[in-house]
């Protein structure tokens, strides 16, 4: 099911928020805060039936043993918008066989997306997803669940959301040192998960899982209690320097980072780091990037690499593995999983492995996305630049390689992505330059909008589902004959296409009709 999707600055958050805030017509304190949003959301949901599907959160998906993320498809049937509440009902077509899941769920309005089709024409389906879109990043990324228990009648909005925000910018845009950033964005993400938690172990009688449901109530409180005093400082940015002086390892005269999980690759990375000079060494990628820069030079040795880091790629940094990969569109699994060849994964199943939203370059390296959704995520002005390297992913479960977003571009040079559902996912407005790189074995090469443009050199998509090359909703003035095309090098007369070299690899292209007006003149 396709949802709708924003990618907004923090200013239109900013605005957004207001809007809810000023709406009451007086300062609002902590208590009113989710009525207020609920009274907000309820004018755009004015319909009896919606079609939406349910980003199933981490813990519950441990909880009904299914694999994470997991999104199920459905119809929200009612919501009570006193509590937030929604009936959520799954789709029988998708799961009429299936003993995995219930007919209907109770679930709470912010882990539902608004889906594009709708069987109601008259409900507003881009209005009400951006108004939900809206109360999830304010729950998200603003309220923190001890606020409540703060209520002391000031006004919530000029209390915390500029602060926060303006530590959200900090953190993304590089005011805030990157260590820094990640170690918030971890305390963050673990106060979410553990207030999540609380809520369903309050709601469920003691059973065996939870025997003694106070004393869980206990420790989880008190995890949740350490969370928020961190926070506290790290928030205020008088206080963060102290926090970042006692509790983090921040290093600064050095150029390049080293990585080498085990001492006996030590050698072989000397051998082929030119410049060690101004270098220091770590045991682990997870440990390098949490205490480096983003402008670092970090050279990793063969061998996997798990990381769960969830920081940005940005200010011209670089991850390069040591041992050059050649002829890399040759490479076959076994290649991929060799002890050689350096290979960077995510240490959970997860939504996606690297996020990037400015200038970065990898090099050498084998990226494993056979359990994230997403490899790469680019957005905003993301300048992504992979050489020799490959993106594996899982047919069952990696949609994306690579999904760009925003004005993201993304360059590969002598690359391989294999089996993902896109290899490459772009948004109008995006940029695509393919250089002796070969997409293979994934439902789609490329699956992109209009507006967009796509570089092609030496490159190929082999055994390709459906096309190699997807453009949907295309609108020109351009004259084409026909829709499908057996080899891509045709596309060399549509409008953002550039291709060179030898070329291989089918395309379709989605004619919209452009309305044409026609202007009488008088003449009979």
């Amino acid at each position: 099911m396709e949802v709708y999707e924003f990618s907004k600055t923090y200013e239109e958050r900013y605005h957004e928020i207001q809007r809810v805030f000023h709406g009451a017509g007086k300062p609002l304190p902590t208590s009113r805060v989710r009525v207020e949003w609920l009274i907000f959301l309820e004018k755009f949901f004015d319909v009896a039936e919606w079609q939406g599907l349910w980003k199933i959160p981490r813990y519950r998906c441990e909880r009904l043993n299914i694999n994470y993320p997991f999104h199920l498809p459905g119809t929200v049937t009612s919501v009570d918008f006193t509590t937030g509440i929604a009936e959520f009902v799954t789709n029988d077509d998708d799961f009429e066989d299936s003993e995995m899941f219930q007919k209907q769920y109770k679930v709470p309005i912010e882990q539902l997306w608004v889906g594009v089709e709708q069987k109601d024409q008259q409900f507003k389906a881009d209005e009400a997803a951006e108004a939900a879109d809206a109360f999830r990043y304010f729950l998200t990324y603003i309220w923190l669940p001890w606020d409540i228990e703060e209520d002391d009648g000031q006004d919530y909005f000029s209390k915390y959301v500029l602060m926060r925000l303006q530590m959200l910018c900090d953190m993304k845009t590089g005011k805030i040192r990157r260590s820094t950033a990640a170690h918030i964005r971890e305390l963050l993400v673990e106060t979410h998960r553990l207030s999540e938690i609380r809520e369903i172990v309050q709601e469920e009688e003691p059973s065996e899982e939870i025997p003694n449901k106070l004393d869980v109530l206990v420790k989880i409180n008190a995890q949740i209690n350490l969370l928020r005093s961190k926070l506290a400082m790290l928030q205020d940015g008088n206080l963060r320097e102290i926090y970042e002086d006692s509790h983090l390892e921040i290093l600064e005269n050095y150029k390049s980072v080293i990585v080498t999980e085990s001492n006996n690759k030590l050698s072989e990375i000397l051998k082929l780091v030119s410049n060690i000079d101004s270098t220091r060494f770590c045991f682990s990628l997870q440990k390098a990037l949490m205490t480096s820069n983003a402008s670092d030079k970090i050279h990793i040795g063969s061998g996997k690499h798990v990381i769960s880091f969830r920081e940005y790629f940005n200010s011209q940094g670089s991850i390069c593995g040591v041992k050059r990969l050649e002829n890399v569109p040759r490479m076959t699994l076994s290649d991929c999983k060799n002890t050689l060849v350096p290979v960077i994964c995510s240490e959970l199943q997860d939504h996606f492995l690297i996020i990037c939203n400015g200038e970065f370059t990898f090099e050498n390296i084998v990226f494993d996305c056979t359990n994230v959704k997403y490899g790469f995520v680019c957005q905003d002005q993301a300048k992504l630049t992979l050489k020799n390297c490959v993106i594996r992913g899982s047919t069952k479960l990696s949609e994306c390689g690579i999904d760009l977003k925003g004005s993201g571009s993304v360059t590969l040079n002598n690359c391989l992505i294999v089996d993902c559902f896109y290899g490459i996912g772009m948004k109008s407005g995006t940029t695509v330059d393919l250089i002796a790189t070969d997409i293979v074995r994934c439902e789609y090469g490329i699956f992109l909008e209009e507006d967009c443009d796509v570089t092609l050199e030496d490159s190929n998509f082999k055994s390709c589902t459906n096309y190699g090359i997807y453009l949907e909703r295309f609108k020109s003035d351009v004259e084409i004959e026909e829709k499908e095309f057996n080899e891509i090098s045709q596309l060399q007369s549509l409008p953002g296409f550039q291709i060179t070299g030898n070329c291989s690899g089918t395309a379709l292209i989605e004619i919209e009709s452009m309305d044409v007006e026609v202007i009488d003149d008088g003449d009979d």
